[in-house]
């Protein structure tokens, strides 16, 4: 029971890596299963609307139940309560997207999203996952995750890259992590997409811990000409407010 459990989890995690619909054939290779098991555990999560299936094509997407989790997810947790007035702030301000980002195993995962009426991106969407060495928030959460889990990461290296600015070396992020620690937010400078620039601050709890990233992202060129030292300003204050809807006070010390 446990097992089947992990693989109907394991089919609705294929669609973190940005795949719209799946097949059983598709399924049954990533979970290393036969397709008649594939085909009980997909009509499975179908029947319980996790799933649905597309008339024409046969193939399956993700269902209702999953949006509704994750409404339920957005509206319900403390710290959507306490970052949803803030960042929507900070949004219309610079009229650029704003995401909200958490440590999800070597990933920032996005899990809020706050956007203005012509976003200059579409992408990520909340439950996307980005790369923790080359975007804002990626950088915050891990400059600020347990020794361990930055040393499993590192040790990665060299990392893929996504564009020529992209940090690839292990020495180079070390570097970049001591920089972050000490200035108290992260920058990407066109290290993820070409033509996209993100400034990135850490979100704290009651105890002080960094359990969140916010970051502002947009066109490089429009972030620079509107003063990129005040958007820097804006973001590390959209982070402190946050902070401390959440409990969080200064003189707690880092």
């Amino acid at each position: 029971m446990i097992q089947s459990v992990t693989r109907a989890l394991e089919i609705l995690e294929i669609f973190q890596s940005g795949a719209e619909s799946v097949g059983i054939t598709e399924v049954a290779k990533h979970l290393g299963i036969s397709k008649a098991a594939a085909y009980a555990l997909v009509t499975t999560l179908e029947k319980k609307n996790f799933l649905q299936q597309d008339e024409n094509s046969r193939r399956y997407k993700l269902g209702f139940k999953v949006l509704q989790l994750g409404a339920l997810f957005t509206n319900q947790s403390e710290l959507g309560r306490a970052a949803q007035p803030w960042a929507v702030a900070l949004c219309d301000r610079y009229g650029e997207v704003v995401h909200i980002s958490v440590l999800a195993k070597d990933a920032a995962l996005i899990v809020h999203r706050y956007e203005p009426k012509e976003p200059f991106l579409l992408y990520p969407q909340p439950g996307s996952t980005m790369p923790l060495n080359s975007t804002a928030g990626g950088k915050i959460l891990l400059a600020y995750a347990p020794v361990e889990v930055q040393e499993k990461y590192l040790n990665q290296a060299p990392f893929p890259q996504r564009t020529p600015n992209t940090i690839v070396k292990k020495n180079d992020l070390l570097k970049e992590i001591k920089n972050i620690l000490k200035q108290d937010y992260a920058e990407d400078r066109e290290e993820t997409i070409v033509g996209v620039s993100c400034v990135g601050a850490p979100i704290r709890d009651k105890s002080g811990r960094v359990i969140a990233a916010i970051s502002l992202t947009g066109s490089r060129t429009r972030m620079e000409e509107r003063g990129w030292e005040e958007i820097v300003k804006s973001v590390k204050m959209t982070a402190l407010q946050i902070s401390s809807a959440l409990g969080y006070r200064m003189d707690m010390g880092r």
